[in-house]
């Protein structure tokens, strides 16, 4: 991978306005918004000669305090001087007015975050080649004279392409490593206990929010995070480590409570040596590159079991029927319906173990449905009777 250009340039346009299509920025095209920060918003673009697609992180300087603006640009400077595969690329920042826009590595498939609330929970067979990656990127950010210490990793900072490739995004809290990180910065959750403590930020700190991401794939949340936030900063420094997952292999459970989880910070591992030497990163499943990401969110939801045919309410009796598609990992176990509020193991997205649960899963939907539409019509009558007082 080449090195990428790094410019600052005057965009040829003030911005973008509160519409439904944004308002070009330099060469690049508004196509859609992919989310939104305390600052502003990120959006995919296109360039209008190449058709290439961007992501496009958009400030406006007019909320983000004076003292804190300089820091807006030593983000974009940070980040030019990354050029590794599983770190994203900035291109070239353009300056409008009161907006700062990052003209970024569009990365077409979200975080990793979006994979565990859209699709299921990530099973530890599939998150190993993630972690591996994870690390190899924190690895390349550590080795840099000096080291950078990224402070916010977590699966909502880890994006996935379609290829399933791991790409560390959102620099802005990244800092090198100059021996005065003393400031408590970061997701108090993913937070290592030397931060909390105010002993100072390390590369190594890094390590521990990996840990806590690792669960967060696991179990869809970070540990303590059915805490509040004073509560689980405590426990992050007073437990002898966060809490481990039930189930999971006996190397998975080294990585976390023997090296990610270590509360000291000179005895905890580097990424390097985690990368050469952990037999759960090490193992020939983790290194495995030709998982892409549809293979990814198969082996997460697992095959579907065949279509079954039922008919809706509206057009019972009628002939006609609809189909409902239920996806199942593993046929062999099951989740009854009263189990339905209970927390998922990692990597389960509802399994059914006869037909007759099955029956018992679609009558509940179309109980549900049924109260909807009951619902529905009580409302239209409502407002009916509304319009003709008005009337």
């Amino acid at each position: 991978m080449s090195k990428l250009k790094f410019n600052i340039i005057v965009a040829e346009n003030s911005g973008s306005p509160e519409s439904k299509e944004r308002a070009p920025v330099g060469s690049y095209l508004w196509k859609k918004d992919l989310g939104r920060g305390m600052f502003g918003v990120v959006y995919k673009a296109v360039h209008k000669d190449t058709g290439k697609a961007v992501a496009i992180k958009e400030i406006d300087t007019e909320l983000i305090p004076t003292d804190k603006l300089s820091g807006v640009l030593k983000e974009a400077q940070l980040m030019a001087k990354l050029d590794h595969p599983n770190i994203v690329q900035i291109y070239e920042v353009l300056q409008a007015k009161i907006k700062i826009y990052f003209v970024l590595e569009y990365i077409n498939r979200g975080s990793l975050q979006k994979l565990v609330k859209s699709v299921g929970l990530i099973p530890e067979a599939v998150a190993a080649p993630l972690v591996r990656q994870t690390l190899e990127g924190l690895n390349f950010l550590h080795s840099q004279t000096p080291p950078i210490i990224h402070r916010d990793i977590k699966c909502a900072n880890l994006l996935i392409d379609k290829l399933g490739i791991i790409k560390l995004a959102d620099f802005g809290t990244a800092k090198e490593d100059v021996g005065k990180n003393v400031t408590v910065i970061g997701t108090p959750y993913w937070m290592a206990p030397e931060i909390i403590e105010v002993s100072g930020a390390q590369p190594i700190s890094d390590i521990w929010s990996l840990g806590c991401t690792v669960i967060e794939m696991l179990t869809g949340d970070p540990p303590y995070f059915n805490l509040s936030t004073m509560q689980a900063l405590f426990l992050i420094v007073e437990d002898a480590h966060p809490p481990i997952p039930e189930g999971l292999s006996e190397p998975l459970a080294h990585f976390l409570a023997k090296c990610c989880f270590v509360k000291i910070p000179t005895k905890r591992p580097t990424a390097g040596m985690l990368l050469g030497q952990h037999p759960w990163i090490t193992k020939e499943g983790a290194k495995s590159g030709d998982k892409t990401y549809d293979k990814l969110v198969e082996a997460i939801q697992g095959p579907s079991v065949p279509v079954i045919e039922v008919p809706p309410p509206d057009t019972a009796g009628s002939g006609k029927k609809q189909s409902l598609r239920v996806k199942s990992s593993d046929p062999k176990r099951s989740v009854l319906p009263d189990s339905r509020d209970s927390k998922p193991r990692a990597g389960s997205r509802g399994r059914f173990k006869t037909p007759e649960e099955l029956e018992i899963i679609i009558k509940l939907v179309m109980e549900e449905r049924d109260q909807l539409l009951v619902e529905n019509q009580e409302l239209k009558a409502q407002l009916e009777h509304l319009q003709r007082q008005r009337g």
